[in-house]
């Protein structure tokens, strides 16, 4: 209590001399121990039943979350330039590291690299759009680049968190969903902010081509010796014990042929095949658009060792991925010559007897045996495609029994396919994955979102001078092969690059309308200012 000179109290009393305690200030041990007791109960309960059903007991953290998030006060420099460097090392770890080696403690997660970015990324993130209006302000005005695509995002966000309401098993939904918004949706919003700056595409093609080379490098070390080249030496601390990455590591091998398949750091063949097809584009487009020679060569020299590790993977999605990039592209780039030199013979020769070309390539998938094997299947394949069809015999009635979806995550437990010689359920097609867990609707505004980003990349990367946004040409061509590579593997390892690609797509159809929008101002004012001057000539 302050006091002065005198001694006497300077402190108002209330008025009478009468105060009020509540019962906790007249008895404060008994609030203690009531406390103690509340947070006793907590973690006895979550020791017996924490780690088969966590999700009750992690209501009090979210809850935690959600308050300081709303009283946080209003930040004037968000920690912005945080978020262009975690994009990078979550890059970095997304397609140079194994995600499967991870610190493991007990009782916890893995501690894989994705997270270790993936979270801190999602943290900064959060800070910067709930603490400052401007940068919110911002990002909302770089989403409407647009709409249709942002609007079917936060769509599929609903209902991805309305799919764990509905699923059977709600824990294991609730991490699923904690995981997609960690590395799709988050990842999404890091693509709109990443891309808005210019220049950074091509730093992410150059990052694509260092990763098409390390997994090819990786592919070749392994066709050679049969293993991949950190088997049976991982240390301890990365070591994670669990039957389905003692199966990686072991290596994968076709049952019908015992022919060795290349995986690299993925999880599977089929996972390498898709990435090549997403990543490949970008490495054509720095062929043909850089300046070096020295790269360009390089490049070309790349391919051949790229295609040797693609017939390596025995995978019909690989070989089909890595062709349709090379089909895709060479046309992009013939239409492209023509519409910009008015000159070129050779560039409108070849877009018009492309479709000849073209047909005789499928013509010939039919008749050449060796072709026809890698582009449609043989006996070895046959059993994978035989599955397939089972899977969608039985996957069809459920969807049309619960059209809203058995939950995220829940896909492969709710069909319920166990392949012969197996022991656990399995899914191999991401289209039949996506109905069963988030419904038709949620099937439809997700694949229709892929496709409307691919349309809207290729028409403006075929009118766009901006050479950053150019770049939505091998955007559109990896989402393309990323849908097709989701008609036959059920794996989300890739999905988080591809909704970095949508993120890139949408802010790069922001950055073009805006210049369009510049552009067409300067031009008023060039006209006016021209205007004005032959009234005053004419005066």
């Amino acid at each position: 209590m302050n006091r002065d000179g005198s001694g006497i109290s300077t402190v108002p009393r209330p008025l009478g001399g009468y105060t009020q305690h509540n019962f906790l200030m007249r008895a404060p041990y008994l609030g203690y121990l009531a406390l103690t007791a509340l947070v006793g109960s907590y973690g006895l309960a979550f020791a017996l039943h924490g780690v088969e059903a966590p999700a009750p007991y992690l209501a009090p953290i979210g809850l935690m979350i959600i308050t300081i998030l709303w009283i946080m006060p209003e930040v004037e420099r968000p920690p912005e330039q945080w978020i262009g460097r975690l994009v990078v090392g979550f890059l970095i770890a997304l397609v140079g590291w194994p995600d499967y080696l991870a610190l493991t403690f007990p009782g916890l997660p893995w501690i894989s690299a994705i997270r270790l970015f993936g979270i801190p990324l999602m943290a900064v993130l959060t800070i910067c759009w709930v603490g400052s209006p401007s940068f919110r302000a911002m990002m909302l005005e770089r989403m409407t680049g647009d709409r249709l695509i942002s609007g079917a995002m936060l769509a599929f966000f609903v209902i991805c968190a309305l799919s764990v309401v509905l699923s059977k098993d709600t824990s294991s939904s609730l991490n699923k969903f904690f995981v997609a918004t960690m590395t799709w949706f988050f990842l999404f919003i890091a693509g709109i902010h990443y891309f808005a700056t210019p220049g950074r595409v091509r730093v992410f093609a150059n990052l694509m081509l260092s990763a098409v080379i390390l997994s090819t490098a990786i592919g070749l070390y392994e066709w050679q010796f049969n293993a991949l080249p950190w088997k049976d030496r991982i240390p301890w601390f990365l070591a994670v014990h669990s039957p389905q990455v003692d199966a990686i590591l072991a290596g994968i091998t076709r049952s019908a042929t015992g022919v060795y398949r290349v995986q690299s750091k993925f999880s599977s063949s089929i996972g390498l095949g898709e990435f090549f097809g997403m990543a490949l584009p970008f490495v054509l487009h720095l062929m043909t658009t850089t300046k070096s020679q020295s790269m360009r060569i390089m490049i070309a020299l790349l391919l051949p060792f790229m295609f040797v590790v693609v017939l390596q993977t025995d995978s019909r999605l690989a070989f089909i991925s890595f062709f349709s990039s090379l089909i895709i592209y060479i046309l992009y780039a013939f239409i492209d010559r023509w519409r910009r030199r008015k000159d070129s013979l050779f560039a409108p020769a070849i877009v018009l007897i492309y479709p000849i070309l073209l047909s005789s390539l499928i013509f010939a998938s039919f008749f050449w045996r060796r072709l026809s094997v890698k582009v449609w299947g043989g006996g070895a394949q046959s059993f994978s495609s035989d599955s397939r069809e089972i899977q969608v015999s039985l996957g069809i009635p459920k969807i049309l029994a619960r059209p809203f979806g058995y939950g995220i995550g829940q896909g492969a437990d709710t069909l319920g396919y166990v392949a012969p010689g197996y022991d656990i359920v399995t899914i191999d097609s991401y289209f039949l994955a996506a109905a069963l867990e988030f419904g038709v609707i949620g099937f439809l505004i997700l694949y229709g979102l892929l496709a409307w980003a691919v349309v809207r990349s290729m028409q403006i990367a075929l009118r766009a001078h901006n050479p950053d946004v150019i770049f939505l040409a091998p955007a559109a061509i990896g989402l393309a092969n990323f849908i097709l590579s989701k008609s036959i593997y059920s794996q989300t390892e890739n999905h988080p690059l591809a909704f970095f690609l949508v993120g890139m797509v949408l802010v790069l159809l922001y950055r073009e309308r805006r210049e369009g929008e510049q552009g067409a101002v300067k031009r008023a004012l060039a006209a006016t200012n021209k205007s004005h001057g032959a009234n005053r000539s004419v005066t």
